[in-house]
């Protein structure tokens, strides 16, 4: 008996293992399994995608000019400030343009003036071709009136009548016909110069309204001497200063907007893997570990050497061919941290995610 229990291997009593320790060896072992789920998945997916580092960053450039040319009274910004649509830019000189518009106004007061005169005279031609129009009648009246009178006496022969009576009732009747046809004329010369009063009345307002929009072109010329800002955005090229003298259409600096995209040129072998919409990644050496999400826009009709000053011509002998590019716009989604420190120009890379957005096929 005591050797059986001398051959019972002794019982070893192991300690708990805290609660704290198995949970830490969970969470690690969760993260180990989360990382290599996540390179595989980054391996898989970034293998077959579509990348470029021929791209760059793009944005709207306004460039500013003067409507009109004068010497700069004053200048309200700097290179790189920020700006908001309806700002005054730069204020030209307008004492000449100010004249301008009193001179038009003058103008304008003279066309109403004789537009008034000639009103005036329509009035009195009317009254005219009344008073010659009253002066026919009568004339007419006495010509009847005399014509008859030498009718009754040719009539009457030698009964009564002398021939001196009867010759006096022919001047009479003849003279009152000449009165009459003179004072038609008149009215017809009456009626004559009331047209040209209706006449001079429309060239007086035809003048007027010349005037007036002399005078609208004046004022708007005197308005355009405050330059304002068209769009909201950041001043760059600025290249004038206060006391300089401007030209119209003279470019004295641009305004960068906000919104940003990334023209990325694409290998055209690879647009078979790509369309519109479709999620894009693209990083810019200027913000290094920052990636912005976009999406593809739209795709440029034509490949970037068709659009070149002196495009290439293929029709010769020696002919080799090389893979062509195809610019492709991509839209960056608003909103993301540090997108508004990346500006034009700035060198990008883009890796289009496939099977995101209307992806052909995936990875096809």
């Amino acid at each position: 008996m005591e050797d059986d229990e001398k051959s019972k291997p002794a019982e070893v009593e192991l300690e708990p293992v805290p609660k704290h320790g198995r949970l830490r060896a969970l969470v690690l072992a969760a993260l180990g399994v989360g990382l290599i789920m996540t390179f595989i998945t980054l391996r898989i997916v970034w293998g077959n995608g579509q990348s470029t580092n021929d791209a760059y960053v793009e944005s709207k450039v306004v460039e500013i000019s003067p409507r009109v040319s004068g010497q700069v009274l004053a200048l309200y910004v700097d290179d790189n400030v920020e700006v908001k649509a309806g700002d005054v830019l730069l204020e030209i000189d307008p004492a000449d343009y100010q004249a301008q518009v009193e001179q038009a106004r003058a103008a304008e007061a003279a066309g109403e003036s004789q537009v008034k005169q000639a009103e005036a005279v329509v009035l009195s031609a009317e009254a005219a071709i009344g008073e010659a129009e009253a002066a026919a009648q009568a004339a007419r009246t006495a010509a009847d009136q005399s014509g008859a009178d030498y009718r009754r006496y040719s009539a009457m022969g030698t009964d009564g009548v002398s021939a001196q009576q009867t010759e006096t009732a022919k001047a009479a009747a003849d003279a009152a016909v000449d009165q009459w046809m003179a004072a038609t004329k008149k009215v017809i010369a009456a009626n004559a110069e009331l047209n040209v009063a209706h006449t001079n009345v429309a060239t007086a307002r035809a003048q007027v309204t010349a005037a007036k929009a002399q005078l609208h072109l004046a004022e708007l010329q005197l308005g355009y001497t405050k330059v304002i800002a068209p769009v909201s955005g950041f001043v760059t090229k600025k290249n004038v200063e206060q006391g300089a003298f401007v030209g119209a259409g003279q470019a004295l600096l641009a305004i960068v907007p906000g919104e940003r995209w990334v023209v990325a040129n694409f290998k055209e072998v690879q647009l078979a893997h790509m369309a519109v919409g479709q999620k894009a990644l693209v990083t810019v050496d200027a913000e290094p570990g920052v990636h912005f999400v976009g999406r593809i826009q739209s795709c440029q009709a034509g490949t970037g050497s068709r659009f070149e000053l002196l495009p290439a011509e293929n029709a010769t002998g020696n002919w080799v061919k090389i893979v062509q590019r195809v610019p492709i716009k991509i839209t960056l989604d608003p909103g993301q941290p540090a997108l508004e420190r990346i500006s034009p120009g700035m060198s990008a890379e883009v890796t289009i995610v496939p099977g995101s957005g209307n992806a052909p096929g995936g990875t096809r």
